[in-house]
């Protein structure tokens, strides 16, 4: 059963980052992460702020820091990935947009994430009871990212699919422009 939402543009607007839920946030999740995390969101702005950043997270050998939010799910982000750095700087990545999706599946159905990149919406999504989820990414780097993230939750209703979605059949090259973007894939 595949639910379709007409979502009309008061609704976007109407999602405010009050409203958003516990699942839209990140919470380092262990002393590393916590460190981390900490010195992200409290580091002055100041010449040099990014190397710093990138000193840390190299001194703590995180190539991957381990948050999880409000509801327990836990995710590993790439902390020189524009998405990670930004759950590690602020805490979340599209608070409103994940509160919205949350929010149109909190009755159950079927959620297709394409474009899955590690899971961020997914792995969000799939705590809702009567849930199911269906992640799809051309990258095997990102799909690589997102299987450690399913490997470190508890999660029974998500399906990965390794395809690229487009109006032809067609053999296509993937080409990541921005190194520090793996969302730039095309």
């Amino acid at each position: 059963l595949l639910i379709c939402h007409k979502i009309e543009a008061s609704v976007i607007y109407n999602t405010t980052l009050t409203q958003a839920s516990p699942q839209c946030f990140w919470q380092g999740d262990g002393w590393r992460s916590g460190l981390f995390l900490w010195f992200a969101k409290n580091a002055p702005k100041v010449r040099g702020r990014e190397r710093g950043y990138s000193i840390l997270a190299a001194t703590l050998s995180l190539d991957r820091v381990r948050v999880k939010n409000g509801h327990g799910t836990r995710l590993l982000v790439d902390p020189m990935d524009f998405i990670g750095r930004e759950i590690c700087c602020t805490g979340s990545y599209e608070p409103c947009t994940l509160a919205l999706a949350a929010r149109l599946m909190k009755h159950g159905g079927v959620f297709v994430d394409v474009g899955t990149n590690f899971g961020l919406f997914t792995f969000t999504v799939a705590s809702a009871q009567n849930t199911r989820c269906i992640a799809i990414d051309p990258s095997i780097a990102a799909l690589t990212q997102f299987h450690k993230n399913l490997s470190i939750n508890e999660f029974n209703n998500i399906i990965c699919v390794h395809s690229a979605l487009a109006s032809k059949h067609e053999t296509a090259f993937l080409h990541t422009p921005i190194a520090s973007n793996l969302g730039t894939t095309r």
